[in-house]
């Protein structure tokens, strides 16, 4: 079997694996679904992932950030920054935060709105973040902050349309 068939199954497995914990989650409630979501990453966590490879898959998601206080995304309880570069009329993101949590929805909208253009992201509606019920996972503070952190994407498509 070729190497990148096995690849393609594992995260094929890893996939199914995240949406199937989504689904107990939803069904067990917030409070065991947290207790149960830390018991399951401490135990079978380091089978998918080891930590290296994490910290650099989250080192390419997010890109290289100037920490300046001009990059500071205002509205988060936790320090984020959000930097861009435009080209070909398509604007490139790169951020960080200083919370692992937060570090991880900047990047899945990084993932989003990266490499589109100005009407694009305004066009966009990230109308999963209810549907899955994201906000009630995250927290009231969180939510807010993605909500701030959604907001500088646009004004920043604003600012450059």
């Amino acid at each position: 079997i070729k190497p990148h068939v096995l690849k393609s199954f594992k995260y094929f497995i890893e996939f199914i694996s995240v949406i199937s914990l989504f689904c107990i989650f939803k069904l067990v409630g917030l409070k065991n679904a947290s207790n149960l979501g830390s018991i399951l990453g401490k135990s079978i966590g380091p089978l998918f992932r080891s930590k290296q490879i994490t910290k650099q898959n989250i080192k390419t998601a997010l890109g290289e950030i100037d920490k300046k206080e001009e990059n500071i995304v205002k509205g988060c309880q936790s320090k984020v920054w959000l930097t861009y570069k435009k080209s070909e009329d398509k604007l490139f993101f790169s951020g960080d935060s200083n919370t692992a949590i937060t570090k991880g929805l900047l990047s899945l909208l990084i993932r989003i709105f990266s490499g589109k253009s100005c009407k694009e992201i305004l066009d966009t509606k990230l109308f999963f973040i209810g549907d899955i019920g994201l906000n009630r996972f995250i927290g009231t503070q969180r939510s807010n902050g993605l909500e701030s952190m959604e907001n500088k994407f646009r004004i920043i498509a604003l600012s450059n349309k």
